[in-house]
């Protein structure tokens, strides 16, 4: 019987000490077999249709805290992109008219080197800088949709230039998350779906009086670049896409609208943005296009289809030095200066946070106003 009992116990010990050698370290899987969300990291959402879907990366925190997300290219915006604001005449002050109006190049008079005097003709009237004009945004109705129902409220004034601040791939680091949803100044905030503790950091980001979106991952044109769990796929069939977008749009609530993760490839396939934006019509909400090709059917396909859209100016951190992140905000003043508004895509990283709380007090002095992106799509969108 001792034997017997001896030999039990070496079994069992030597089980486990295989069992441990195989896992690998303590909280790192080495399996690349799909593995279903972990009990502790769902508990907070709500369950629909594809809740369950398959994860396929490791969910540990120590796998995803210095996950790259961002493919290594930085488009060009196409010309038809923008959409212009149209700003209230006014008429030309008598300050403004008194002044010198500017004239063609003089020319010379057939006597000698004195120029000549103007022309006899009417001059063209010249148009005159558009005075500020503060407006109130009406309240969202009961039956408006959830894009003007969950808008961030902020004063605008037409004739100054606004600035909408987009950081993505929130909620994966949550250090950097708390950080980014600290910044004193109303930004929009891109939470992507499968990342921790998003319905707390939402809540957190939207009484700080930011703006929140969802990034919603897409497949890119690299195929070595990985956008995380459960992203849509270029070729999918109907009901897997629909699947896959319904997981996305139940992780957490409260967001005005969705930009694209990454999304190269899939932006560029007109069947599948289609269906996500005819989903994103029933739902009320707008869509962010970030424009990470120059391919993308996806504005496009919103104007056309009537659905309430915007896009992305700037990516202020693909090179992520801190004087290029100044850089790119100082552009993103330029265009907002040229063009009446701006829209620039950052990221939680270090420099980038750093940054732009050096940036964003700066802006009151410089006469420029920062503004939800729901601001920019009312202003913009005939439907808004």
């Amino acid at each position: 019987m001792g034997k017997l009992v001896l030999v039990f116990a070496s079994g069992l010990g030597l089980g486990l000490v295989l069992g441990v050698l195989l896992s690998g370290p303590l909280g790192r899987p080495q399996s690349t077999a799909v593995l279903p969300p972990l009990p502790e990291r769902t508990s907070e959402r709500q369950v629909r249709p594809g809740d369950g879907l398959p994860v396929r990366v490791s969910r540990s925190e120590y796998a995803l805290k210095d996950f790259k997300f961002e493919e290594p290219v930085n488009p060009a915006v196409p010309e038809d992109a923008r959409t212009p604001i149209p700003l209230p005449s006014r008429p030309v002050s008598a300050e403004r008219e008194s002044e010198p109006r500017p004239s063609a190049k003089p020319k010379e008079a057939s006597s000698g080197n004195i120029a000549a005097l103007p022309s006899e003709a009417p001059p063209k009237p010249v148009s005159a800088p558009v005075a500020p004009v503060e407006i109130a945004l009406p309240p969202a109705e009961p039956d408006a949709p959830a894009w003007v129902r969950n808008a961030a409220p902020s004063e605008t004034v037409l004739g100054e230039p606004m600035i909408a601040i987009v950081i993505d791939d929130l909620g994966i680091d949550q250090s950097r998350t708390k950080r980014t949803i600290a910044l004193n100044g109303l930004l929009t905030l891109a939470f992507i779906p499968y990342g921790y503790n998003l319905r707390e950091h939402v809540h957190a980001a939207r009484r700080q009086g930011h703006e929140v979106m969802l990034h919603l991952p897409m497949e890119p044109v690299n195929p070595d670049v990985d956008p995380g769990p459960n992203a849509l796929l270029a070729g999918m069939k109907p009901e897997d896409l629909a699947e896959r977008l319904d997981w996305a749009l139940a992780q957490f609530d409260g967001y005005v609208g969705v930009n694209n993760h990454m999304g190269s490839r899939f932006t560029a396939w007109e069947p599948g943005m289609r269906a996500v934006l005819e989903k994103l019509r029933r739902e009320g909400l707008l869509f962010l296009d970030s424009i990470t090709t120059q391919e993308t059917v996806g504005y496009r396909l919103a104007r056309r289809m009537g659905i309430a859209n915007a896009t992305r100016d700037v990516f202020l951190d693909h090179d992520m030095r801190r004087e290029a992140v100044a850089a790119a905000l100082a552009k993103t003043e330029r265009i907002a200066r040229d063009r009446g508004y701006a829209v620039a895509i950052g990221h939680p990283h270090d420099a980038t946070i750093a940054e732009l709380a050096e940036w964003l007090p700066t802006l009151k002095a410089k006469g420029i106003q920062l503004v939800p992106v729901s601001t920019i799509v009312r202003l913009t969108n005939p439907s808004g």
